[in-house]
């Protein structure tokens, strides 16, 4: 048991820490475990933890056993790794996510519906635009938990996208010009479609520009960059794909 009013607060080390084995209960602290956006391979995991009482707590002030925070938020990220999870009640709403995160793609999944009240498989996402646009009924679909922190998603499968493009960088501040944007449209439903712009990670004094980051529900997809100026079709020299 945690007995700080935080149960665990984590912002990163060299390498990434490892709970597991522990109890959390409510009556020791609002918060099992909060943890920050951290770059492989410093990202947590969390397995094989039990939590207790989280479907409780104040009116004004519920319980929450896992907040994805933004204290100390690395450009550079990747989500942390939830594995073996047990809860004490299937009303809880296990992940909370604590702010918008305009730019970034969060996503969690609640693969067997254990974490959060509807009993249905989905995901815990960060709301915005982005993670809402290709489904076929967002305001349905998604839902604010009992945290208010984010949404979950039920019944649907999602994955979380980087394509590589190369260019642009710049030192001290992110580039103010790069050279294409991109555009993701459902092939079902043509009228889905949703324009990014590339993703700056800083690494030390210098910002680098060159890959999109974005989160997609299973589906067919076009692609097409586009140059930022004109919007006329581009043809990256090289792309890479990795699904994270």
């Amino acid at each position: 048991f945690f007995t700080n009013g935080k149960g665990i607060l984590y912002f990163g080390n060299g390498v990434g820490n490892v709970i597991e084995k522990s109890t959390f209960d409510l009556r020791y602290g609002q918060i099992g475990i909060f943890f920050s956006l951290e770059p492989n391979p410093k990202q947590i995991t969390i397995r094989n933890n039990s939590f207790s009482g989280y479907a409780e707590g104040c009116e004004d002030n519920p319980g929450v056993a896992l907040l994805q925070g933004d204290a100390q938020a690395k450009s550079n990220y990747s989500m942390a790794t939830l594995e073996n999870l047990t809860f004490d009640s299937n009303a809880v709403d296990a992940v909370a996510i604590g702010q918008k995160f305009e730019d970034r793609i969060i996503l969690y999944e609640d693969p067997d519906g254990s974490m959060n009240p509807s009993g249905e498989l989905g995901f815990f996402v960060n709301d915005n635009a982005p993670n809402k646009v290709f489904l076929d009924n967002p305001e349905g679909a998604c839902a604010a938990g009992t945290t208010e922190k984010g949404l979950f998603c039920s019944n649907v499968c999602m994955r979380r996208v980087e394509i590589g493009t190369g260019c642009c960088y710049n030192k001290h501040e992110p580039p103010t010009k790069n050279d294409y944007k991109m555009v993701v449209t459902s092939i079902s439903d043509p009228s889905k479609s949703f324009t990014f712009e590339k993703y700056a990670v800083q690494t030390g004094e210098w910002y680098n520009a060159d890959k999109f980051i974005f989160g997609l529900q299973s589906g067919n997809y076009r692609l097409d960059f586009i140059d930022e100026n004109d919007g006329s079709i581009k043809v990256p020299s090289s792309v890479s794909f990795e699904f994270v």
